[in-house]
């Protein structure tokens, strides 16, 4: 079983490095433009580009590139699992190996790995977001992004408090997996060892004390809100102010650049 001890996907790491200093606005808005960017890309050179990509951005992130991606493993597994399943079943191209049901053809490890590349590139994106920004700052700016459709009478407020405190439980939720499984382990629990079957049971026995420690989280989180006079749809001020500088318009210059190298190299 994959260890959670340094799983870092929505935890906030406190750093001095380039990406720390940029606007949370600008830092939302170049992480979904690299994730549309990730789905046009469709060759072998455009996919390299977009790692280059990634690769600098985790370099000025300040992170060790084999902590960022050891941080980030147990995601990765689960990816790998879903690319494995395609290139197993997918019935496009020319068969190299045939077992079976089982058709592994030449498209389908092409795609599979396409498919693996992209998802990736998107949770790198996400995780170097979300480790270089403070959950309230990532609420400050998907609100502000999201400030059009007040009009609407959306409540964009509600919707970006959602998101920043679900953006804050995953590291908690993280932990506690790490707790329960101890636990687990501690009364007899095997994850390693025994059939499918007897791994599933065990594994299962997480998720019924995760989903009540979750329930517990939640109800206590609103019991804060409320004993602090929380109400919704109420006018708020900011404690932090956020200015776009020259590292947000450097930034923003790098990505829309490696954006149109993209296009211009679809086939």
């Amino acid at each position: 079983m994959i260890s959670t001890n340094n799983f870092i996907f929505g935890r906030y790491i406190p750093g001095n490095a380039w990406i720390y200093k940029m606007n949370p606005i600008m830092k939302i808005i170049l992480t979904f433009y690299f994730t549309l960017i990730v789905f046009l890309a469709n060759n072998w050179i455009s996919y390299a580009i977009l790692w280059l990509l990634a690769i600098i951005s985790i370099y000025f992130s300040g992170i060790n590139i084999k902590t960022f991606f050891n941080g980030i493993k147990a995601i990765l597994f689960i990816i790998l699992i879903t690319v494995i399943i395609q290139i197993l079943f997918s019935v496009n191209g020319n068969v190299i190996f045939n077992y079976g049901p089982i058709k592994i053809t030449n498209l389908g490890i092409k795609y599979g790995i396409f498919i693996f590349f992209r998802f990736t590139l998107i949770v790198i994106a996400s995780t170097i977001l979300t480790l270089s920004t403070k959950p309230l700052a990532i609420a400050y700016g998907i609100e502000k992004i999201m400030s059009p459709l007040n009009k609407l009478h959306f409540p964009v407020e509600v919707l970006s408090l959602m998101i920043s405190i679900a953006l804050r439980f995953v590291p908690t939720l993280i932990d506690e997996i790490s707790s329960i499984i101890k636990a687990q382990k501690a009364r007899g629990a095997n994850f390693n060892n025994g059939n499918l079957i007897k791994r599933a049971n065990a594994i299962a026995s997480i998720f019924i004390p995760l989903f009540l420690v979750a329930m517990n989280h939640a109800s206590d989180l609103g019991d804060a809100m409320v004993s602090r006079g929380y109400k919704s749809n109420v006018k708020r001020s900011q404690y932090h102010h956020y200015h776009i500088n020259h590292i947000d318009w450097i930034s923003c210059f790098t990505y829309l650049l490696f954006g149109v190298l993209i296009v211009f190299i679809r086939k």
